[in-house]
C-alpha cells in the first residue's frame, strides 16, 4: 500500500479472496469508527509532519523517557535493560 486510502480497496480483494478460496465468509465490518466505539476505545487520527501534532507525540516521548530514567534510578535497575523498562512504561 502506498497510501491508507488504499485500505478499503485492499480490505475488500482479500474478502474476496477468502471468500473464492476457503468457500467461507469474513466477518467484517467497514465503519470503523462503529466498531471503535463499540469496543469503548477511542480512535485519534494524527496528521504527520505537523507542528500542532508533533508536539503532542514529542511531549508523549519525553514522559516515557522521564519516567523510564525515574524507574531506573529509583529501583537501580540496570541500564541494559532500558528497553525492557520503556516497554513496561508504555504498556503499563
Amino acid at each position: 500500500m502506498q497510501n491508507n486510502c488504499e485500505t478499503h480497496i485492499h480490505l475488500v480483494h482479500f474478502i474476496v479472496y477468502v471468500k473464492n478460496q476457503f468457500a467461507t465468509l469474513v466477518n467484517y465490518e467497514f465503519n470503523i469508527k462503529n466498531h471503535f466505539e463499540s469496543k469503548g476505545i477511542l480512535h485519534q487520527i494524527v496528521c504527520v509532519e505537523i507542528i500542532e501534532q508533533n508536539d503532542i507525540v514529542e511531549r508523549m516521548h519525553r514522559h516515557l523517557l522521564n519516567v523510564t530514567r525515574a524507574l531506573i534510578f529509583q529501583y537501580n535497575i540496570p541500564t541494559q535493560l532500558w528497553t525492557y523498562v520503556v516497554n513496561y512504561v508504555a504498556f503499563f
